[in-house]
């Protein structure tokens, strides 16, 4: 009987440590993963449809929510910039990105969609790239707590250059 709670236990902790870690996939590659978790998952920004908030589409349910959680994650993006440089990961260019969030602002899954001429057509520094967000997803989330897990996506352009000497 004692073996049997130690294993349910050792499980659960495994369950719950597993739900902390950010996943980080390439979109190429993960695709039916990808269109599995936007149904999961509402968009942050719902659509502004004649001037008008559509409250169903998005979590995000009025203007002053829209600013805040936007200025958030514009934020939540420098600061991985930042993280990268401090890294001295360097790379210029432009990609898209899905992002799903917690409640909480904490990224659950990351998926990325880099041009076939990026320097992430490398295997070592795709690897490098995803490890990096990994570690920046321990410590960074978009702090704005919301009513429901949401997904943010967009072509991002990231200018991480190495300082002149």
């Amino acid at each position: 009987m004692n073996k049997r709670i130690l294993l349910l236990l050792t499980g659960l902790m495994f369950v719950i440590n597993m739900e902390a870690q950010t996943e980080v996939y390439s979109m190429k590659k993960e695709g039916n993963l990808l269109q599995t978790l936007k149904k999961e998952y509402r968009s942050a920004f719902m659509m502004i449809k004649e001037g008008v908030f559509d409250t169903v589409e998005g979590v995000v349910q009025n203007e002053e929510e829209f600013d805040a959680l936007y200025e958030k994650y514009w934020q939540f993006l420098t600061d991985m910039a930042t993280f990268f440089k401090q890294n001295e990961f360097f790379l210029n260019e432009k990609m898209f990105m899905v992002m799903f969030f917690n409640k909480d602002g904490e990224p659950q899954y990351i998926f990325y969609n880099a041009a076939e001429t990026s320097v992430l057509s490398d295997e070592k520094k795709e690897d490098k790239f995803k490890q990096l967000l990994k570690e920046f997803s321990k410590t960074n989330k978009i702090n704005y707590p919301m009513r429901d897990k949401y997904s943010q996506c967009g072509t991002i352009h990231l200018e991480i250059m190495e300082d002149k000497k």
